[in-house]
């Protein structure tokens, strides 16, 4: 289907689905709705290097700045923001019918099958070579705890449904 015909159908069975909200109906499914799956991992490097920064700063400079509020703010805070991202701000990965989704930096990004070069297992870790500036998408059994066993058939499918090479270099 037309990305134009996509977007109506798409608004079309919003409008309905609210109608038969109102009326105590189930909702009807669409279609060319984008059933994603969301893969989690769990992120350990960075929150434990934010905690062991806040203990070292904290045991590091205790007799400069002992009676200074500021001073255990800015540890406790650092502790926080490590305990924070280690918990609430994970990795993931999102394969969607037409798109792949995953957490940067700089928030959420999300690249269409157009933009991939290649996708490939290798032992440890996926890695999905993006056209643009050469660029690397790598999640990581190790650094990222995902797991890979789980992931690579579905992106396998995905690849395949858009004639993208997807290599197993499991040497």
């Amino acid at each position: 289907m037309s990305r134009k015909w996509e977007r109506m159908v798409r608004k079309n069975t919003n409008v309905l689905n609210k109608q038969r909200k109102k009326l105590g109906q189930k909702p009807i499914s669409s279609a060319s709705s984008d059933e994603t799956i969301r893969f989690v991992g769990r992120s350990w490097f960075f929150p434990l290097l934010l905690v062991v920064f806040s203990l070292l700063f904290l045991l590091t400079t205790y007799d400069l700045y002992n009676g200074d509020l500021v001073y255990w703010v800015t540890g406790a805070l650092y502790f926080l923001l490590g305990v924070f991202w280690y918990f609430v701000r994970r990795p993931f990965l999102g394969i969607g019918r037409n798109q792949l989704t995953t957490r940067r930096w700089n928030g959420d990004q999300t690249i269409r099958p157009d933009e991939i070069d290649q996708i490939s297992l290798v032992p440890g870790a996926i890695v999905i070579q993006l056209k643009t500036k050469k660029q690397r998408w790598v999640f990581n059994q190790f650094m990222q705890r995902f797991n890979l066993d789980e992931i690579w058939p579905h992106l396998r499918d995905f690849a395949a449904r858009h004639r993208i090479p997807a290599n197993e270099n499991l040497k």
